[in-house]
């Protein structure tokens, strides 16, 4: 069997695709490299899918497709062998793609303490995933800890010459710039939305456009901050009051409908994780049902993060 290659957001070449996969997987088993280079292109197919058509389904099942084969690469190599960093950034990119950047800090967390002791710390490799890591700490909202893990890497690099020229996209002061400016801008934003959501329901009604807006906002913004209980209620109270502004504008009520799928995602990721004794999920390859967020700095959060080519 040869090498696959479907370009675009196409639904015919993922049914293609998968059939692929099931084929290999029948023919040369599921752990052959054949079988993972066309579940490595079925990912890819599905996450271009979701860039182009916002197919949420399709994005939760490339995280899943990651998952798996790093699973798998993991087995057969170990978790410190180079041969399993490109698919473990393949799913900490998944992760991000979807806005679920606690998740995605996770995976970047156990990939650059894997290429610390495989490559040490001072590699340009290990720089790219913790500049990568600060990157999701910033749409996280972490901005503490972001500045400092990217104050850390710049000192690294004033110490350390032969660090000063490797290519960081974007520029590590550019970065430390943006969580400046984030801090600032998000600084008392939920209280002050709270705020303009109570006295927007006592001027205008809780069943306002306005008011629905704001509260969506909101709930968005919880979700990314990973509090999904929160968002649900007010999403509840959206659903309970704002039917009117939802039939009226339909750009909103798809966009509650997506924020209330990606809470149940994330609500039921949760309660899986309690049944399972309040152990967060590993930072590794195990298959498991993902849950994305969105908002707030989602109009960005589509962005890049740093490469560890």
């Amino acid at each position: 069997a040869g090498a696959v290659d479907f370009a675009g957001p196409d639904y015919h070449a993922i049914a293609k695709l998968r059939a692929t996969v099931a084929d290999r997987t029948r023919t040369l088993g599921s752990e052959h490299e054949e079988t993972l280079a066309a579940r490595r292109a079925l990912a890819d197919e599905l996450t271009d899918t979701w860039h182009f058509a916002g197919d949420i389904d399709r994005q939760r099942e490339a995280e899943e497709e990651r998952r798996a084969v790093l699973a798998i690469v993991q087995r057969q190599h170990g978790t410190d062998e180079p041969a399993t960093f490109g698919d473990w950034e393949a799913l900490a990119k998944a992760c991000f793609g979807q806005y679920r950047y606690g998740q995605a800090v996770k995976e970047y967390g156990g990939l650059v303490s894997a290429m610390e002791g495989t490559f040490g710390p001072e590699d340009e490799r290990t720089l790219q995933a913790r500049q990568a890591r600060a990157v999701c700490l910033t749409f996280l909202g972490e901005y503490g800890e972001a500045e400092q893990e990217l104050r850390a890497l710049i000192a690294l690099r004033e110490r350390v010459p032969e660090t000063r020229n490797v290519a960081s996209p974007p520029p590590l002061e550019e970065e430390l710039s943006r969580v400046a400016y984030k801090r600032n801008l998000y600084s008392g934003w939920e209280d002050m939305m709270r705020r303009r959501i109570a006295e927007g329901e006592k001027e205008r009604g809780l069943g306002h456009r306005r008011v629905a807006h704001d509260r969506l906002n909101l709930a968005q913004r919880l979700l990314i901050r990973e509090r999904p209980e929160e968002a649900l209620r007010e999403l509840e109270i959206i659903q309970a009051h704002g039917q009117e502004a939802l039939k009226v504008e339909r750009a909103l009520d798809r966009e509650f409908d997506a924020t209330l799928e990606r809470t149940r995602w994330a609500l039921a990721e949760l309660e899986e994780e309690k049944s399972e004794g309040g152990q967060e999920r590993p930072e590794s390859g195990e298959e498991k049902p993902a849950a994305a967020s969105a908002e707030g700095e989602s109009a960005e959060g589509n962005g890049e993060v740093g490469s560890t080519e």
